[in-house]
């Protein structure tokens, strides 16, 4: 069994007085849950937790059954915690919909397994830079949740390989530009022409999404810091697709309803 790993915390259940019960994106792009004795903090010496949404642990697990569900924590420390996030609660409701999204998606690890593959590491990189660079813009305050949102999505249908066909209609296979794009059709997993689809959607805020997915889908998470987004629509409706194409109960999602109210 292996019992070093290094993963983010996509969230947290109390368990007993002061223990924790962990979900946590590892460097592999599956998840774990890890049970934290003490995790809540406090006691007599009134540890400070840290055990905070969206902090990558370095943990070392003490060894388990094969047939056990959640593995225990020996030992663990903070590599990395978004400080800046908790100072603004539309940057940390962000966040909540992000690693909800991760943990939904994301398959279980087996630790047990002699070798660990790899092919899921995209899903842990895209999340691992969301949370990075919405830490930064916040501590820059030039925080943007719906561009946040958006560059995330797209970054997370790109590495799904369900990225919206953008090039030309998904119907007709006419070219698309900003002046002929119409509608992102959710059945057929992308963007449509003016003439097969006349007349139907807001086709300003989704010329915006179509313009904007370029970069997106061609450029690193670093070369998006100055995107910039101005219909908020843009993100809410990326979100309908990502929703369409997993075929997910938008319902089932806690803090959805939080981050479009904002």
């Amino acid at each position: 069994m292996r019992t070093k790993v290094e993963g983010l915390l996509l969230n947290k259940t109390d368990f007993q007085e002061r223990h924790l019960i962990c979900s946590l994106l590892l460097r592999t792009g599956k998840k774990v849950s890890v049970l934290f004795y003490g995790g809540q903090g406090g006691g007599k010496k009134k540890k400070p937790s840290q055990l905070d949404l969206g902090t990558m642990l370095d943990i070392e697990l003490s060894v388990s059954k094969s047939s056990s569900e959640v593995y225990r924590a020996k030992e663990w420390k903070a590599i990395w915690r978004a400080e800046k996030i908790r100072t603004d609660h539309r940057a940390f409701t962000a966040i909540c919909l992000i690693c909800e999204i991760a943990g939904k998606i994301v398959g279980e690890e087996d630790l047990h397994q002699k070798d660990l593959t790899e092919e899921h590491e995209g899903i842990f990189r895209v999340v691992s830079n969301a949370l990075f660079y919405i830490e930064k813009a916040v501590d820059s305050r030039n925080f943007d949740m719906h561009k946040e949102l958006t560059v995330f999505l797209g970054k997370l249908l790109g590495e799904q390989g369900v990225f919206p066909q953008r090039e030309n209609c998904c119907l007709c296979d006419l070219e698309l530009t900003t002046q002929n794009v119409s509608l992102l059709n959710l059945e057929h997993g992308g963007f449509t022409c003016q003439n097969c689809s006349p007349g139907r959607g807001d086709t300003a805020m989704t010329r915006e999404l179509w313009y904007v997915l370029g970069p997106i889908g061609s450029e690193k998470y670093p070369e998006l810091v100055p995107l910039k987004i101005e219909n908020k629509g843009v993100s809410r409706q990326l979100m309908d697709y990502f929703f369409y194409q997993f075929q997910m109960n938008q319902g089932s999602f806690k803090s959805l309803s939080m981050v479009f109210q904002l």
